[in-house]
């Protein structure tokens, strides 16, 4: 990259070392995202519409192989830019990271059908 200062009415332009970020893990991602694909499936709608958000489709999204929130972002690029995800998988994530945050907090609070613990939880 490029950055340019003004010094004494000059301006310089320098290079400038960027750090770019690093997934941890693209295989593992990749493998993950193309599971997360086979568990969610949208029939006769869009993943805009958030009908497909169901228990098989949550327990895979919790199996994310990356720790760190930051990297998730970080691994997508990486996937995409090796051509390891689809259109169509990248579309799921976006929907899943944005547009369905609230059809799966609904479905993943104490005791609603998504919640593992439920039958554990005293009524």
């Amino acid at each position: 990259a490029t950055g340019c200062v003004l010094l004494a009415m000059r301006v310089h332009c320098v290079a400038v070392a960027v750090a770019a970020a690093e997934c941890p893990d693209v295989e593992s991602f990749s493998a993950w995202v193309e599971g997360l694909a086979r568990s969610c499936t949208v029939a006769g709608s869009s993943w805009e519409s958030c009908d497909w958000i169901a228990c098989p489709c949550i327990s895979e999204l919790q199996l994310v192989p990356v720790t760190n929130a930051s990297h998730v972002s970080d691994c997508l690029y990486e996937a995409l830019q090796a051509g390891r995800i689809t259109a169509n998988q990248q579309a799921l994530l976006q929907s899943a990271s944005s547009g369905c945050r609230t059809r799966i907090a609904e479905v993943t609070s104490p005791c609603a059908m998504c919640d593992a613990e439920k039958l554990e939880r005293p009524e």
